[in-house]
């Protein structure tokens, strides 16, 4: 089953004291980091990472007004090590929703093979950071700008043979699961594998395809439980074979898995 990190906290966006100044030292030996942040190419702002307080800013310029201020990860070691000598790996800057303005997120919690970030949106209208609950659920998301699209990958147990993946698309300025796809044991048999994948139809998940996998002595042993192969076949990965020629598949719909 995915992996959910323990004590995820559901990032909140701060209301800032505006009448806060910015320390003049700006120095990194005090755990302070300044980064440009270009929203647009016309449109830049300035970056403000304070490590020991854990807490980034975004100024309008390096000595203005502060527009907004972010709790950065509880469970991040930002004393010392990868994240006090690589702060800019804290956060990244990228344009989530396709709307041409970019938006940032910052690193919440990581695990052996994981990494969950808050995301926030950038607002033209009103030049905030909403925070987006949905995208922030999920780990190791990645953007795909030919596609307009997301996708993200949940590492579990076995290896990485529990897992569970999906991709997403803006519909309506909103984020929706359109394909999702899981790999689990079959039950407490933790030699067998069942994955199932889903896609959107007719305003739901449906099941397109779930398929029980095992090992046999000449490979792999796949057996089509629900739905077809079409959808299984479109990231296909052998689990206990090494080449297709080691695979054996059934249709067990009607008769189950023999």
């Amino acid at each position: 089953m995915a992996c959910k990190p323990e004590g995820a906290r559901v990032a909140q966006l701060q209301a800032p004291d505006t009448t806060a100044t910015v320390d003049e030292l700006h120095d990194s030996d005090y755990g302070i980091f300044h980064f440009d942040y270009s929203v647009t190419d016309e449109l830049i702002f300035s970056l403000q990472l304070q490590l020991p307080e854990r807490k980034a800013l975004l100024f309008t310029q390096a000595s203005g007004p502060i527009l907004q201020e972010f709790k950065l990860g509880e469970d991040l070691n930002m004393d010392d090590g990868y994240y006090a000598e690589n702060p800019e790996t804290i956060f990244s800057l990228q344009d989530v929703n396709f709307d041409g303005y970019t938006d940032i997120s910052f690193i919440r919690t990581t695990g052996v093979a994981n990494t969950w970030s808050d995301y926030y949106l950038f607002d033209p209208k009103t030049k905030k950071w909403q925070f987006q609950e949905e995208l922030s659920e999920h780990a190791n998301l990645s953007v795909d700008d030919k596609n307009r699209q997301l996708n993200f990958h949940n590492k579990g147990g076995f290896g990485g043979a529990w897992y569970e993946s999906g991709t997403i698309e803006w519909i309506n300025s909103k984020p929706l699961l359109i394909r999702k796809e899981e790999q689990t044991s079959d039950g407490e048999n933790t030699e067998v594998f069942i994955r199932t994948i889903w896609t959107y139809s007719n305003g739901e998940l449906k099941v397109a395809s779930k398929v029980r996998i095992s090992e046999i002595e000449t490979g792999e042993k796949q057996c089509l439980l629900e739905g077809e192969w079409e959808e299984f076949d479109r990231t296909p990965f052998l689990i206990f074979a090494n080449t297709e020629e080691q695979v054996t598949r059934v249709d067990g719909r009607a008769k189950g898995c023999q």
